[in-house]
């Protein structure tokens, strides 16, 4: 099931064209006219056809299609309804244009000032998160209990608008290692298609299937997929590949092996409550309770078990408010499963790089082998680095985000060949309850608070050419 399923998020399933009485036909380009080879069609949500070199393509369907959907690595989603369709002898023709997803923008010159707010928080919106589309945003607001998907302009004009189920409670846009976008929610996800300047979703599915399939695939490249998995307490990260075959393959283990010894000794405090006080990093080979027994009387390997689907929800179903000494461990091994080891996986410009915080690594992965060669990383140890890598895809930089009192934030050019920073840009203006840093074509977003006293958040594009 789990490969099935992995298959069709990724390829899609083929419907059988001998039962099929409709046929869609056309032909996929980008924005300036050249045809797109290897685009999937999909009519109701099934792939019927792929582009061939020319950028057409024929797509036979069993009954009439109602929906149209085209995906392609490096393109926004189109969809578009097919109730206008006009349609002969069972038989009709498309021409669709898909908007690369990271295309050059132009300047834009609203004011002297590099930093512009391009929404604005008041007490009746909010802002949950953003995402790049093509050239545009997707903006996730909350309107009172209302919920809203906006596509907009870099400006943040409003190009088209559909509301979200309240139930589900959407609280984040992720963007997929095929480009897709995907509303996340409580109960439930979807995939979000824009066509012709309107946005739209593809139908809800199971928020399992997102964390088990699409939120660890880090990379798609060459038709070969790379995955990521957190380890005990996410102190360590595992990374997995499949290829053409869809074998899995390991590829590479990144851990912070004394955050981990750390993480063990703390829960191993937590489940026999034993009392709580702040301790040095410890030692595995002075009985400490990592990967031992510890003389708690649990088993390691049940242990293990349970440590590996280890979450903070059910930590708090065996916590005990009544024990200040649990209450306190439970408080200290929280703030470490969030503590995560930081190892983000990056294509950069055709090339895959792991940079390896936890032991000062950057580890270039080529070859149809997938040789690991590791070089030195240094660039984030110096003060102030807030665990955060952007990449600016359209032009190939890559930065490290750092904060320091009173300057404020600033970003550091990480230069791939020595490891270290090679250029450091200072970032005034925006406050210092910031998040969600992002980076494209030369332009940093993130959202901030400016008042303390006021809870109200802007979105805020800062032009890096300016300062």
């Amino acid at each position: 099931m789990r490969q099935f399923f992995f298959f069709w998020l990724f390829i899609g399933h083929f419907a059988n064209a001998q039962t099929s009485n409709w046929e869609l036909r056309g032909t996929v380009t980008d924005e300036y006219g050249t045809p797109l080879p290897g685009a999937s069609i999909l009519t109701d949500d099934i792939t019927r056809a792929v582009t061939d070199a020319t950028g057409e393509f024929v797509a036979p369907s069993p009954t009439r299609p109602k929906v149209l959907a085209v995906r392609r690595l490096g393109f926004v989603n189109y969809r578009l309804k097919l109730d206008t369709l006009q349609w002969r002898n069972q038989k009709a023709y498309l021409n669709i244009t898909l908007n690369t997803d990271n295309p050059q923008l132009q300047e834009v010159v609203i004011s002297s000032s590099p930093i512009q707010a391009i929404f604005k928080e008041d007490f009746s919106h909010e802002l949950l998160d953003y995402a790049f589309a093509g050239p545009n945003l997707l903006l996730l607001v909350r309107e009172k209990k209302k919920y809203f998907l906006r596509y907009t302009t870099d400006e943040a004009a409003v190009l088209s608008e559909m509301r979200l189920p309240s139930d589900v409670e959407p609280s984040r846009i992720h963007t997929s290692c095929t480009g897709a976008h995907h509303v996340v929610g409580r109960t439930g996800v979807w995939e979000v298609g824009v066509a012709k300047d309107n946005v739209d979703t593809f139908p809800r599915y199971d928020p399992v299937k997102f964390y088990q399939l699409v939120e660890p695939c880090q990379v798609a490249i060459d038709d070969h997929y790379f995955y990521r998995r957190m380890g005990n307490f996410n102190q360590s990260a595992h990374f997995y590949f499949f290829g053409p075959d869809r074998r899995r393959r390991p590829l590479l283990t990144v851990m912070d092996t004394m955050a981990e010894q750390n993480a063990w000794a703390t829960f191993g405090r937590f489940v026999t409550g034993s009392p709580f006080f702040l301790t040095r990093p410890v030692d595995l080979s002075g009985g400490s309770f990592a990967r031992s027994g510890g003389g708690t009387g649990l088993d390691p390997e049940e242990i293990a078990a349970e440590a590996k689907s280890l979450t903070i929800p059910e930590l708090i179903k065996i916590l005990n408010p009544e024990s200040n000494d649990q209450l306190y461990t439970f408080g200290a091994l929280q703030n470490q499963i969030l503590d995560s080891v930081y190892a983000p996986m990056l294509l950069i410009q055709h090339q895959l790089y792991v940079l390896d915080h936890s032991n000062n690594y950057l580890v270039h992965i080529s070859g149809p082998e997938m040789q690991l060669n590791r070089s030195p990383l240094s660039y984030h140890l110096q003060k102030g680095w807030q665990k955060d890598v952007l990449h600016d895809v359209a032009n190939g930089k890559v930065y490290g985000v750092f904060y320091h009192s009173p300057q404020g934030y600033s970003l550091a050019e990480i230069d791939f060949k020595t490891g270290k920073s090679r250029s450091s840009l200072t970032v005034k203006g925006i406050p210092f309850f910031s998040e969600r840093f992002k980076v494209r074509n030369g332009r940093l977003y993130v959202i901030g608070q400016p008042d303390i006293n006021i809870p109200n958040k802007f979105l805020y594009r800062i032009m890096l050419s300016k300062l």
